[in-house]
């Protein structure tokens, strides 16, 4: 069988176990597009392999395939490879990967560090096309004829394999070819950086496979810049001499600048993820559009420094002083700045990040959008703008701070003192408040303060909630016991463990799950979006493990509820107590298909299928039986 053919095979698998995912094909809206080309060249690795076995991987709902090699189409690779992947998601997933079968893998990484990775797009990968076919047929056929001259050829017929491996995006095994060129005959490696055009093939050409954000074309750099740049790319070490590191992107090597000061240097553009920083001095440093997930800024001073529409995930600025710095539009993940200090900085875009004890002093965050923990932090002249953010200010020091036009999602004050923070003109507040945190004379309405302490010293408990909007507020564990919430909306919130007993929860908007919650003696009278009341384990709706609602005593008149959710899935959750509610004039619904409703399809057969039929008849009976004034609705009467 020739290879063309035993690849097609190897596809059609693949394509009939993706097809066993019904409708996710047709809802997944990035699925890559592009033309043969520029897939094979973006492709790391392209290989024909046999799926030895399949075991769950250390991160959950991931899970690792060992892969004996058959055939290496693109990459250099071991006798046996392993793939990390995700079955599923709202992407696509890579499908129902099975031992003992085979596919033909597209995949990314490098498998001599690490295993082998798929985007959340796989499906362009899984479709070839003839087009494509044939030209991972051509690659390796070239590659195999450069492969043999460079072996036994001159260094002209390396530095040639080198180029073409380049222009494919396989950086590692380009890297194994230069290097001995660059230790052993360092004058040419200079005279093809400088004369032959290897500083453009080895950095303008790979930085240009990848749709970096765009940056400002940068001055040609001399012959000695060539130099420098390619040896950095290749290598991760820096000549002091040269200020220009923009628009390339670091093949190997540790990438560290702290042994020498950093001053009127650009790294605009660049991809230098894990580089380090940390205890060096920067001075007017443009990191502009740069790529730095996982760089090290630690203890290092930065004075006018730039980091506009840089991507920061996972960086380190942990007790960094930061000086007159620009940090708009910046993308963050998991960035830490424990203990730093920021002066006279602005920021905007996207955050997430831990910034515990850090002093924010004249800070301007406009149109920031994300997620910042302050605990213990210092807030001096911090003027918050726009945009809509979740803060953690736990016994936090705040003088002269404002949030004016600012959409305020959770702003968890404990022990903290708010009265010198101007909340006037907010859009959205919602203030997390135990005993000992100060409020402002004025300017809050009491309905945006959301108790986590409901008995403290001479203070009367709060009971009126009437017409809150909390959506999608945090509310986990917390006593609301008595409370009137009538007209209010939690929708999305997170309720379990939640305190609700005996409180009064007519015509709630929810749209949220009530698993886990304390509801005895409720009133749902009228409520709506009633979500989730049994236990909701992985593989269902939710990611968590929670016990059913408790319901002695709840009303649920005029509020219409799914039996499902009730009731649970066969098998996977717990149902609900039906003795204790009341369900007078309750409306139930019944879902035809609950299983498609609510399942994992990975988890859904026939046994299952027929035991949620009858547990879900069971309990529509009961509710009859003991409710005659609960009206059903949908598919109920095909249980009865």
């Amino acid at each position: 069988m020739s290879p063309l053919s035993r690849r097609s095979i190897a596809f059609a698998v693949l394509l009939v176990l993706l097809s066993l995912v019904p409708g996710i094909a047709a809802a997944c809206s990035c699925v890559k597009e592009g033309d043969a080309s520029t897939i094979l060249r973006a492709t790391d690795v392209i290989l024909d392999g046999y799926v030895e076995k399949v075991e769950p991987a250390d991160r959950e709902g991931r899970f690792v395939a060992t892969i004996r090699v058959l055939r290496a189409w693109k990459g250099d690779l071991p006798d046996v490879v392993t793939l990390e992947y995700e079955r599923f998601n709202g992407c696509m997933g890579f499908g129902m990967l099975k031992a003992q079968t085979t596919l033909q893998l597209y995949a990314f990484g490098d498998p001599r560090r690490g295993p082998l990775g798929v985007g959340f797009c796989d499906i362009a990968y899984s479709k070839p096309g003839s087009e494509l076919e044939a030209l991972v047929e051509d690659y390796a056929a070239r590659h195999q004829v450069l492969r043999e001259a460079a072996d036994g050829g001159s260094t002209r017929d390396k530095i040639k394999l080198a180029e073409f491996l380049l222009s494919y995006g396989d950086e590692p095994q380009a890297r194994d070819v230069l290097l001995p060129i660059l230790k052993n005959e360092p004058d040419v490696f200079r005279r093809w950086a400088t004369e032959e055009g290897g500083h453009e093939v080895l950095v303008w050409v790979r930085h240009g496979l990848q749709n970096k954000h765009p940056t400002p074309p940068t001055a040609p750099p001399s012959a000695d810049g060539k130099v420098a740049r390619a040896i950095f790319t290749l290598t991760g070490v820096p000549d002091p001499n040269w200020k220009d590191w923009s628009n390339l992107e670091l093949i190997g090597g540790e990438c560290r600048f702290e042994t020498f000061p950093l001053a009127d240097i650009s790294f605009a553009g660049s991809v230098i993820q894990g580089c380090s920083f940390s205890r060096n001095t920067l001075s007017s440093v443009d990191f502009t559009n740069a790529h730095l997930g996982q760089a090290r800024f630690d203890r290092a001073a930065l004075s006018n420094v730039t980091f506009d529409g840089a991507r920061l995930y996972e960086a380190r600025f942990e007790g960094a002083h930061i000086d007159a710095g620009k940090m708009r539009d910046v993308q963050t993940h998991g960035v830490s700045f424990r203990e730093a200090t920021l002066r006279d900085v602005e920021i905007s875009g996207q955050i997430f990040g831990d910034f515990t004890r850090v002093t924010l002093q004249n800070v301007r965050a406009f149109d920031v959008a994300g997620n910042l923990d302050l605990t213990s932090a210092t807030l001096r002249n911090v003027e918050f703008g726009k945009g809509g953010i979740t803060l953690v200010v736990k016994n936090a020091r705040l003088e002269n701070v404002s949030f004016r036009y600012a959409r305020v999602r959770g702003l968890r004050a404990e022990d903290t003192d708010l009265s010198d923070v101007d909340f006037a003109n907010t859009l959205e507040l919602s203030i997390y408040i135990n005993c000992r945190t100060v409020l402002p004379a004025s300017g809050i309405d009491p309905r945006s303060l959301i108790p986590v302490e409901r008995t403290c010293p001479g203070v009367q408990p709060r009971t009126d909630f009437r017409a809150v909007n909390w959506e999608y507020r945090d509310l986990r564990g917390l006593d609301f016991s008595s409370g009137d919430f009538t007209g209010a909306s939690l929708r999305g919130a997170k309720l379990s463990g939640t305190n609700l007993s005996n409180s009064n929860l007519s015509g709630v908007n929810f749209g949220a799950h009530l698993s886990g919650a304390d509801l005895d003696g409720a009133r749902l009278d009228g409520a709506t979006n009633l979500g989730w009341f049994a236990e909701r384990k992985k593989g269902i709706i939710g990611n968590e493990d929670v016990p059913p609602a408790s319901l002695r005593g709840t009303t649920f008149s005029g509020a219409t509820v799914s039996i499902t959710d009730l009731v649970g899935i066969a098998g996977l959750t717990e149902s609900v107590d039906l003795d204790a509610p009341n369900l007078d004039n309750v409306t139930i619904y019944c879902w035809d298909r609950p299983l498609d409703h609510y399942l994992n399809p990975r988890y859904r057969n026939d046994a299952i299928a027929a035991a949620q039929e009858a547990r879900e008849a069971e309990a529509v009976q009961k509710i009859r039986d003991k409710w005659p004034t609960a009206k059903f609705t949908g598919h109920c009467s095909a249980l009865h």
